[in-house]
């Protein structure tokens, strides 16, 4: 690995997307690069091209309801690709038995509350540039 790291955000609601994106953006070193994605499809599609490439994904971070599609999927099929993947939630609902579960058989890393705390999620980057 040449030292560059992707991150890619997977969320249907653009606003969200492009917010999150600027917030990490404008505090992360250029090492980091921010890929979105506004589906399910659009990111799975990502994460095989980079894949093949021999590139690293090192952090996941998905809405939980994509266009009826859960996040929980990606992430899943993500960790396929890339079993060390960190992985974080994003989600505006309640605790629930499906996370949970998510939580125990694949693991996450953070689960992030809509509206996010952007320090919690720096702090979890700082842990990546290690």
């Amino acid at each position: 690995m040449d030292g560059h790291r992707t991150i890619l955000i997977v969320d249907d609601e653009l606003v969200i997307l492009h917010s999150l994106r600027m917030q990490l953006e404008d505090s992360l070193p250029e090492s980091f690069t921010v890929e979105i994605a506004s589906n399910a499809e659009e990111a799975l599609e990502f994460i095989a091209e980079l894949h093949a490439e021999g590139k690293e994904l090192s952090l996941l971070i998905c809405d939980y309801n994509i266009d009826g599609v859960k996040g929980t999927a990606v992430l899943s099929s993500a960790v396929s690709f890339y079993p060390g993947l960190t992985k974080v939630l994003l989600t505006g609902q309640e605790d629930n038995d499906e996370i949970r579960s998510f939580i125990s058989s694949v693991g996450l890393d953070l689960r992030l509350n809509k509206p996010w705390d952007i320090h919690e999620l720096r702090q979890l980057i700082d842990n990546l540039k290690c």
